[in-house]
């Protein structure tokens, strides 16, 4: 009659190396947590001792950690399956974010690496419950990244400060806090890139960065990038672009507009000057205006550079020499002078 303890065969699981109908197979996987809801499928198929596939219809669930490998992982509520016809179990993972779907309340998928196991429970008294060896597979997760700063709704000049803000979530919509080493802002205009890397973090996932033009920097509408990285993400390049961003104009600057001597005798030669810069590849004309108090202001002479800034100094002095008055009409008269600037690009300022 044999021994009876026969009839009770231990079940052994094993990997199955080539796995049909599946979208990823084999250890070592990923499983993409993004909006394109792509599962990752998990299949093992089982054999009792003596090697025989086992019948469809055998239950068993099958286990996934929410966080974590090895003893310190959390595991969730498990899924209940059966074998099919060749004694396969399969499931289609996606990683979830914790809401209603789930099956137990806090069952989120993190992002990292997991483990997953099948258990058999059975009621057959030719088997014994078992559980397979455990698995492992890598979530990875998606970043997003929203620019709020700047907007379209104001215009700068190269001696303005600029902010660029913007904040950071995942697919489940969480804050994402990360360094800010791996957070960074470029700005571009046509074949011009810069970037703002001073980065600084407010709050729990809102980063921003302070960008100052340099003289280098070209007038007109600027494309905005916010790139962010984090271990298990993938990395997010987001770009914003006009008329959302910022137009940045490059009016030509002025400053210690001088005469001397400032109280003298008209005839005597009197020198005027005022240090300009400006952008690259712009030409400045620069007009010395005076008045005679309660007259109209009268031209008395232009000068131009281009590129005033392209030098150690970062600007252009240009100088008014020798130029003298007669005492008739100027006798106790006062007199105001200022310079007026003009650029190719359009833009016209004042000293006074």
């Amino acid at each position: 009659y044999g021994d009876h303890r026969d009839l009770h065969r231990l079940i052994r699981r094993q990997r199955q190396m080539c796995i049909r109908d599946s979208i990823w197979g084999g250890p070592n996987n990923i499983s993409n947590r993004s909006a394109a809801m792509e599962n990752l499928t998990l299949i093992t198929r089982l054999y009792d001792e003596n090697g025989s596939v086992l019948s469809s219809g055998v239950s068993t669930t099958l286990y996934i950690t929410k966080v974590g490998t090895g003893s310190g992982a959390s595991w969730d509520a498990g899924h209940s399956l059966t074998t099919n016809e060749s004694g396969h179990v399969s499931y289609d993972f996606f990683p979830t974010c914790d809401n209603a779907s789930t099956l137990t309340e806090n069952e989120e998928y993190e992002v990292g690496p997991h483990e997953w196991y099948v258990e058999i429970q059975t009621t057959d008294s030719c088997y014994q419950p078992d559980s397979s060896p455990h698995y492992n597979f890598t979530v990875i997760g998606t970043l997003y990244n929203t620019i709020d700063l700047p907007d379209g709704s104001q215009n700068f000049s190269r001696e303005d400060s600029i902010l660029m803000q913007g904040f950071i979530t995942n697919y489940c919509e969480e804050p994402i806090t990360i360094s800010t080493s791996n957070v960074y802002y470029n700005l571009s205009m046509g074949d011009y890139t810069t970037n703002c890397s001073n980065i600084e973090r407010i709050g729990a996932n809102v980063y921003k960065c302070v960008w100052s033009p340099t003289q280098a920097s070209p007038y007109g509408w600027y494309n905005v990038t916010m790139t962010s990285m984090a271990d298990n993400y993938y990395s997010n390049i987001t770009t914003k672009y006009p008329p959302d961003t910022f137009y940045l104009t490059t009016a030509p600057s002025m400053s210690m507009a001088n005469v001397t001597p400032r109280s003298d005798s008209w005839s005597k030669a009197h020198n005027f000057s005022v240090r300009v810069s400006d952008n690259l590849g712009d030409t400045v004309n620069v007009t010395l205006q005076v008045q005679i108090l309660g007259q109209g202001w009268q031209d008395v002479s232009t000068k131009n550079c281009t590129n005033c800034s392209d030098n150690a100094l970062g600007y252009t002095w240009m100088n008014w020499t020798g130029i003298t008055y007669p005492c008739s009409g100027y006798a106790s008269q006062w007199m105001k002078f200022r310079f007026e600037a003009k650029d190719t690009e359009g833009n016209t300022k004042y000293t006074d």
